[in-house]
């Protein structure tokens, strides 16, 4: 090499040094941007997690206090029929064996009786592989898919169960707070991460006696937490994809079979107190209706259900939801 060429390449060499520190700059400065957006964006699902929490908590004490009324109401109607129940015996008792018998009988009555309403699609088109894949429900719920729950809740009380939805990356121990925004930001061992963890509604029953339960959790990349649940969007994911299994630390397990989803963007979504059938039908009907397809499954008001929730990736105010209904 000769001497001129290395004076030339000394000279260039603090140039290259500035482009290659440009660069290097650049790629920081957009990585850091990206990492605020991000947390612009937690930031906004938090607030609205808390204002829905807010909103739920408000709608169910005033189905509460609706229910409260109700049965006040039932009790003076009871007691008032009891005092007119007294009233008639007295009055028979005045009158003859006869009269007093003939009376009665003509006031008997039949009390009604109200057929079960379940909310009902009509036939599926795929009805052939409904029917197939029920075949598979014998070894979904396999023996050897346990889980050291002794050990998770060791790691941290609040786990209550695992959630499973097979085929999928929904894999998850679920866990439960008094605070619905507490696991946003935390793992489910109980370490900071912005990843959150699957959550159950502070609302709903860790035995999953509700009619319904609510289990929340974010929509991450890379198919994390419940990103997959977005998937269901599309009917020939569903038909791969229709089952959910619950897992409890006494050792029980439930399998539950989806029957609707859609994005959801008001509170009634999460209801999980109803005062009587009539509001958890009208409820399943709702569900219904808001679906995005049909499933051929049935529900009624004998049944117990589910709902998943996620965040929407275009709308940090609306919300994605699967519903679920027990089948086994």
């Amino acid at each position: 090499m000769s001497e001129s060429l290395k004076r030339n390449l000394k000279k260039l060499l603090p140039y290259v040094l500035i482009v290659l520190s440009a660069a290097l700059f650049v790629f920081a400065f957009d990585r850091l941007m990206a990492i605020v957006e991000r947390n612009r964006e937690n930031e906004a699902i938090y607030e609205s997690m808390k204002d829905m929490t807010k909103e739920a908590s408000k709608e169910t004490e005033a189905r509460e206090a609706s229910s409260e009324k109700t049965e006040e109401d039932s009790g003076e109607t009871e007691a008032k029929e009891a005092s007119s129940e007294k009233t008639e015996e007295a009055s028979e008792e005045t009158g003859s064996e006869a009269s007093a018998s003939s009376e009665t009988e003509e006031k008997r009555e039949t009390l009604p009786v109200t057929e079960s309403h379940e909310a009902v699609f009509p036939e599926h088109e795929h009805e052939a592989e409904l029917t197939f894949m029920h075949t598979k429900l014998s070894y979904l719920l396999v023996p050897e898919y346990e889980m050291d729950f002794d050990a998770l809740c060791a790691m941290n009380p609040d786990i209550i169960g695992w959630i499973r939805i097979p085929g999928t990356n929904i894999d998850y121990p679920l866990v439960k707070s008094h605070d619905n925004a507490e696991y946003l930001r935390l793992a489910a061992d109980g370490t900071p991460n912005n990843a959150g963890a699957v959550f159950m509604d502070m609302s709903s029953s860790e035995d999953f006696s509700d009619r319904n339960t609510i289990i929340h959790a974010h929509n991450q990349e890379n198919h994390k937490m419940f990103h997959d649940l977005v998937l269901y969007e599309d009917e020939s994911f569903f038909l791969e994809h229709p089952y959910v299994e619950i897992f409890l630390p006494d050792g029980q397990s439930a399998l539950y079979r989806i029957f609707s989803c859609y994005v959801m963007e008001n509170v009634y979504t999460y209801t999980s107190f109803f005062a009587n059938d009539e509001d958890f039908e009208e409820y399943l009907s709702y569900t219904f209706e808001s679906a995005l397809y049909k499933t051929g499954q049935t529900v009624g008001k004998s049944d117990s259900v589910i709902t998943l929730s996620t965040c929407t990736p275009s709308n940090s105010k609306t919300r994605f939801v699967v519903h679920a209904v027990k089948i086994q």
